[in-house]
């Protein structure tokens, strides 16, 4: 057992169960999301369908801490055949970006010059046509289903977003974000 502190100040003892899966096991940071990766397995989709419905659906649920702006890599194993490929998913770095230009302070934390050219749905694309079994269409449906419809805030999405003052500095995300 471990002792967390909750947001509401109160002591509890949190236990995590062991879970198995005789056909598949979609893991994310966030319910939501796993449960997105199990709709693709449980309509006959394959470990490249639900995690790339997994991870859509994070960055609906979670965009603090995934995001379609970003870049990252796909590992992808087929028992079958006992082959594995990558797919690199990571974005260049823009033509303006040079080591003196961030030389005196650094790479900045947020804004424009904070980010490479994103990659990442590309990387999602290709490894979809490459190993995908469902369409797209199935596949992000549960991510466009979240963002449309709505879901519960986490404390640590309602928290990120009330520390972010630059976050709702501008019409469209303040309208999205806060009751003003």
């Amino acid at each position: 057992m471990v002792t967390y502190r909750s947001p509401h100040g109160v002591n509890f003892e949190a236990h995590r169960p062991v879970v198995m899966g005789r056909n598949g096991m979609v893991c994310a940071g966030h319910p939501l999301a796993s449960l997105a990766g199990i709709a693709m397995l449980q309509k006959g989709g394959n470990v490249v369908d639900a995690a790339i419905a997994t991870a859509a659906a994070l960055n609906v649920v979670e965009p603090l801490m995934s995001g379609i702006g970003g870049d990252g890599y796909l590992m992808i194993y087929w028992k079958s055949t006992d082959s594995l490929s990558v797919v690199n998913a990571t974005g260049a770095a823009p033509m303006a970006a040079n080591r003196e230009r961030f030389l005196p302070q650094g790479i900045p934390m947020k804004g424009i010059l904070s980010v490479s050219v994103p990659a990442l749905v590309d990387g999602w694309l290709s490894a979809h046509k490459k190993y995908g079994s469902l369409s797209l269409a199935d596949v992000f449906a549960p991510a466009i289903d979240l963002a449309v419809n709505g879901f519960p805030t986490s404390y640590l999405l309602a928290k990120a977003i009330a520390a972010d003052p630059l976050l709702c500095e501008y019409p469209a995300p303040r309208a999205v974000f806060t009751r003003s």
